[in-house]
């Protein structure tokens, strides 16, 4: 059985954890003068980076997007222009997607789903082989984990309080695609 072509984004205006289909993992840092420049220029760049990602592939068969947290304090919504942004990209580019609640990707990774970054990062170093230091990294390995799980090849066994996680996830529409006529 061939491995899926699954990417995981941990979208971030300051360091956007990739856990790439070839599973390598980056957390990308934008370019974009001033550490305080939350703008377009910056939401664009990191478009462009994924964009340029997604063209390399030959076909991705499902992107996991760790969702906006509801008690987020974003006082411009500058991280949530940047998710919908990536939707519309992934949208455009026919690549089905998956957005997955903070908590239900921390039930997953740990087992349980208030779990900090850092037991999120020990858990991706215990089970997956991670041995960073970016918790933008481990959420994207994650995401790309429950990706790969989805589609019927986990990466990894993992025990029956972290598979909690997915009956939800099951339930939702797994693929997004755009309807053609």
């Amino acid at each position: 059985m061939s491995h899926p072509i699954v990417l995981g984004l941990d979208l971030s205006l300051t360091s956007t954890g990739i856990a790439h289909p070839d599973g390598t993992v980056e957390a990308y840092k934008p370019i974009t003068a001033g550490s305080i420049n939350y703008g377009l220029g910056r939401i664009c760049e990191i478009r462009d980076y994924i964009r340029a990602i997604i063209l390399a592939q030959r076909h991705i068969e499902l992107a996991v997007v760790e969702s906006l947290a509801f008690d987020a304090h974003d006082k411009d919504r500058m991280q949530a222009q940047l998710a919908g942004l990536i939707r519309a990209l992934l949208f455009d580019l026919e690549v089905p997607f998956l957005l997955v609640a903070p908590n239900t990707l921390k039930l997953y990774a740990t087992g349980n789903g208030h779990a900090d970054k850092y037991t999120v990062m020990r858990h991706a170093d215990k089970r997956l082989g991670y041995e960073g230091s970016s918790s933008d990294e481990a959420d994207a390995l994650w995401l790309r984990a429950i990706g790969w799980d989805l589609l019927g090849v986990p990466i990894v066994e993992m025990p029956a309080t972290h598979m909690k996680a997915l009956r939800a996830l099951r339930d939702q529409s797994p693929l997004i695609k755009r309807n053609r006529p």
